[in-house]
């Protein structure tokens, strides 16, 4: 008897197309980390989940800062308005504070992972158009076009660069 799964089918990424810098000079972080295969069913060793967990721990370090900040404003201005506010227990304001503290980590904690995520597309589609236009180039000195090729090597026919 085989039970459906209700997982949704894997996709699998070609990693074989590899670009060592897209970008003259140095290349970032991101795209040393995305330059590399990913190690599949590893944690420890996948870069690239590694990377996006700091960067929602970043986020989430910075919300919880930013939303602490508003939650203490917010606490002493309830405090000097309401005397149902004044009459709860510290335990209870300790709640409230550290509620708004974790609303704003996994606020901000998201945002971060989807803009890191729209970041990674990004260079991964860069990258392989980057191939795609480095392979029509190829083919293109390879017939010999005329005036096209890599900027690094333009050379037309009869030309003596």
């Amino acid at each position: 008897m085989t039970i459906p799964s209700s997982h949704p089918p894997r996709l699998t990424i070609d990693s074989s197309l590899k670009v060592e810098s897209v970008i003259v000079g140095s290349p970032s972080i991101s795209q040393q980390i995305m330059s590399r295969p990913r190690q599949h069913a590893s944690l420890t060793k996948d870069e690239e989940t590694n990377a996006a967990a700091w960067e929602a721990a970043r986020g989430a370090g910075w919300g919880a800062t930013k939303w602490g900040a508003f939650s203490v404003l917010a606490g002493g201005v309830a405090y000097a308005l309401s005397p149902v506010y004044r009459g709860l227990t510290i335990q209870f304001k300790v709640y409230i504070q550290m509620s708004g503290m974790i609303l704003g980590s996994m606020i901000e904690a998201d945002k971060r992972m989807i803009a890191y995520e729209h970041h990674v597309r990004h260079q991964k589609r860069l990258r392989r158009d980057m191939e795609v236009w480095r392979r029509y180039e190829e083919d293109f000195e390879r017939r010999g076009t005329p005036g096209v090729g890599a900027e690094s090597n333009v050379k037309g026919r009869g030309s003596d660069v």
